[in-house]
């Protein structure tokens, strides 16, 4: 079992590459299953399971009896099709679905400002903990990155949650496979990152002073910043 899901994914995957790519184009005809199945050198049980997957994330639309279509999955797909652009070959739509990406996320970020500005009952003490946790992490000679890149990850994160707006939530939480790649990309440059942090701990201070406008600027400003340096790894 775990062998066929193992040759599913790597299917979908290679499939997924071929669309995002456009080496396969809306509209364009899948092989036939049979066809798919000796192409790939699989069974027609991991071809259907695979076209199964596709279709469900808005790649292809099966056409009972007669063909599977590639679709314009911008258009028809899910939302992790942006995660999975993003860790594409396709530059130019990496940097366009990236851009689009983030603004998101400024929209929903700088929301959760405002909630938590204008709420003095909303405790602070998650995020707090997070932004103790990061200077800990800076004064470590012994660095993790990774454990950096998770820790940004979360400050955002902890903001669009004490929003308490569920839908923000749900979103922000799907763009974490999103986010894993960009933070890897981009977060490595210790300079860089004290930077970021020196501004959080500015928007957290502001945050702590329930002021919107200045929490509202300082949030542009550290989101403008993470997103100018993700953009530019894309030149």
């Amino acid at each position: 079992m775990a062998k066929a899901e193992n040759m599913t994914s790597k299917l979908v995957t290679v499939l997924k590459n071929e669309i995002i790519g456009g080496r396969m184009k809306a509209g364009d005809k899948l092989l036939p299953l049979r066809e798919l199945a000796l192409a790939h050198h699989v069974s027609r049980s991991v071809v259907n399971a695979a076209v199964s997957t596709l279709s469900a994330q808005g790649y292809v639309r099966v056409v009972p009896r007669h063909h599977i279509v590639v679709t314009d999955f911008l258009t028809t797909g899910t939302l992790g099709i942006v995660g999975d652009v993003i860790h594409s070959d396709n530059k130019p739509l990496q940097r366009k679905l990236t851009q689009d990406a983030l603004a998101l996320r400024l929209v929903l970020t700088l929301d959760a400002v405002k909630t938590i500005t204008n709420n003095p009952r909303i405790s602070l003490a998650p995020l707090i903990r997070v932004a103790d946790r990061t200077l800990l992490w800076l004064n470590n000679p012994l660095r993790d990155y990774a454990k950096y890149w998770k820790l940004n990850l979360v400050f955002h994160e902890t903001i669009v949650s004490l929003g308490d707006n569920y839908a923000y939530r749900l979103l922000y939480r799907n763009f974490r496979y999103i986010a894993d790649g960009l933070v890897v990309l981009v977060f490595h440059n210790l300079d860089f990152i004290k930077v970021l942090i020196q501004k959080q701990q500015l928007l957290l201070a502001a945050l702590k002073d329930r002021d919107e406008k200045a929490a509202v600027a300082l949030c542009r400003d550290l989101l403008a910043t993470g997103a100018a340096e993700t953009l530019r790894s894309y030149a």
